[in-house]
């Protein structure tokens, strides 16, 4: 059986927001308009993504 998670609802074990095709940034509006509660997300610092 394969499960299909969209990329944007990927994140890494430490809560930071690992990279996306469309960039940081629609990651958060995405995860924003899905009513998630992004307190527990961090963008990693540049050139750190896990």
């Amino acid at each position: 059986i394969s499960i299909i998670i969209p990329c944007h609802r990927v994140v890494g074990t430490n809560g930071s927001l690992t990279g996306y095709a469309g960039g940081i940034d629609k990651k958060v509006e995405l995860l924003t308009l899905e009513h998630t509660d992004m307190s527990r997300f961090f963008a990693p610092k540049k050139g750190t993504a896990l």
